[in-house]
């Protein structure tokens, strides 16, 4: 049996090509995003630097501010204090056991408190007075690392410290002051000269929250007359009846998917819809026409209105005597001019003599050329108003009658689709959805049994879903009563509130069964919530 074989041969290197294009840009596309958070990461790690920088620098500042009030309280210098910290730091000792110490000893040597027991550490009391508080410090404890036996160092330490002085024999055994001072290095001179200013921009950092909540207080300020009265206008809304108007929106959709009935609302609407845009570009259409016609007619009005006014006699008077008087106006002006000048030569010698009254003529001539003038515009003006009085009402017209014609012929062209059946078929469509969301509503809330009210002393089912609240000798049997009480209004508000949530849970069962196509337990058929 013979055989046939086919072979296709295909260009398939547009497609390649649109292939690569497309795995360019999205290579493009990947670059820019990993640039991208590159970038974020960048940023994210210099503002963690830039918050952690500001931290360890208000930490210096608040380190300031402790220093400078405990120098205060104890009267050792703040580079000292630094040291000692460090000291109490290193022996295992806090650094907030200084002022207590310190505290101690200034009592006991400036209250001669301890100086029997400073003589025996072999320690002038007036020599050691007149040192600093850190040089007192040192001096006692290099005098007691001297005494040989525990017990009476200790016994000796606390006379002169009080009951931290045996805590403090640790900090003098390790003669670490050397090595604290080390460790510090420069901060110590740093803090003894700026420990004031430490302390007070840490105080005026602190107060950087009151000074942004002063600003907030002045805008409340401000603000709140404005805002109270929008409030106490919300506060009296009742928004209630607004979702009542939603939920008959969309109880309106819901029926109107049940009966069938979207479909054809839908439809007629975007019929009117396109029948209305029809009706409106027609409208435009024919008004502009009509316009137009309308204004060929109002030309022709116009020139027969030019014509009148140009063959009527009193206008060309009227025109002369306007241009007369305009001319002797400006004939006035330049006679003016002329004395003017006359006046400026008659000041000058022997000029000024031959001039003589020659100015004051020329006035007198340019005032009669001016009176003449002023009568000869009004005469103008008489004749020539009502000529123009009869071209401003033809533009009037003009304008009245475009404007008309624009309208009627809008009018005549909105109608050229009749919508009236339509708009009628669809209003009888939301009249019957909406028909039919009323009575659905009120066979629902029919068919919903509400629990009967309990109108005697005691109701076991509503007892088994709340216990009621009752006093200690009510439960043991003394007291009054243990049961329910008719008389109690918290009882009767509990059963009004139950019975009610009871009607609301059957009729969103019921709907649910409706919508789900199920029967409902009870042999009794409901009716359906959707028709």
């Amino acid at each position: 049996m013979p055989k046939a074989t086919a072979v296709f041969d295909a260009d398939d290197s547009r497609l390649t090509g649109a292939l690569a294009r497309i795995n360019g840009r999205m290579l493009a596309l990947q670059s820019r995003i990993a640039k991208f958070a590159a970038a974020w990461i960048a940023v994210r790690a210099v503002a963690h630097v830039v918050s952690a920088g500001f931290e360890q620098m208000r930490g210096a500042l608040e380190v300031g501010d402790k220093l400078n009030d405990l120098s205060a309280n104890t009267g050792v210098a703040v580079a000292d204090l630094v040291v000692l910290q460090q000291e109490f730091a290193n022996a295992g000792k806090s650094a907030e056991d200084l002022g207590p110490a310190f505290a101690k000893m200034a009592k006991s040597i400036h209250g001669d408190a301890a100086g029997d027991t400073i003589e025996k550490l072999g320690l002038d009391l007036d020599t050691l007075k007149r040192k600093t508080p850190a040089e007192q410090f040192r001096a006692l404890g290099a005098a007691l690392n001297q005494v040989q036996d525990p017990s009476q160092r200790a016994a000796m330490a606390m006379e002169v410290f009080g009951r931290s002085g045996a805590e403090l024999l640790s900090v003098f055994a390790s003669n670490g002051a050397d090595e604290a001072a080390q460790q510090i290095g420069s901060q110590a001179q740093i803090l003894g000269r700026d420990a004031a200013l430490f302390d007070d921009v840490s105080d005026k950092l602190e107060a950087t929250g009151v000074k942004v909540r002063g600003f907030w207080v002045g805008v409340a300020d401000q603000v709140a007359p404005v805002l109270k009265p929008l409030l106490d206008q919300f506060m009296q809304m009742d928004l209630a009846s607004w979702g009542q108007k939603a939920g008959e929106a969309v109880a309106f959709i819901v029926q109107a998917f049940a009966d069938g009935k979207i479909g054809d609302i839908l439809f007629d609407s975007a019929k009117i819809a396109f029948a209305n845009a029809v009706n409106f570009l027609a409208g435009a259409e024919m008004a502009v026409a009509q316009a137009l016609w309308q204004a060929m007619s109002e030309s022709i009005k116009n020139a027969i209105t030019l014509f009148e006014i140009l063959t009527t006699a009193d206008f060309w008077v009227g025109m002369g005597n306007a241009l007369l008087g305009i001319a002797q106006g400006f004939i006035a002006l330049l006679l003016e001019g002329v004395a003017k000048l006359l006046d400026y030569l008659k000041a000058i010698p022997l000029v000024g003599d031959k001039i003589g009254d020659g100015a004051q003529k020329i006035r007198e001539t340019a005032q009669g050329f001016r009176d003449a003038g002023q009568d000869n515009r009004n005469d103008g003006a008489d004749l020539l108003t009502p000529q123009m009085d009869k071209a401003a009402e033809r533009m009037r017209d003009l304008f009245a009658n475009i404007g008309k014609a624009f309208s009627e012929g809008f009018d005549k062209g909105n109608s050229f689709i009749d919508t009236g059946d339509w708009q009628q078929h669809m209003e009888s469509a939301i009249d019957g959805v909406m028909a039919r969301v009323q009575s659905v509503s009120e066979q629902s809330r029919a068919d919903t049994k509400p629990r009967k009210e309990n109108v005697g002393a005691y109701d076991e089912e509503l007892d088994a879903k709340k216990k009621p609240v009752t006093s200690a000798l009510q439960k043991i049997g003394g007291g009054g009563r243990a049961g329910y009480s008719t008389g109690d209004p918290m009882l009767r508000e509990q059963q009004r509130q139950t019975r009610e949530l009871s009607t609301q849970t059957g009729l969103l069962r019921d709907v649910k069964r409706a919508i789900e196509n199920k029967p409902a337990a009870s042999t009794a058929v409901p009716a359906p919530v959707f028709g």
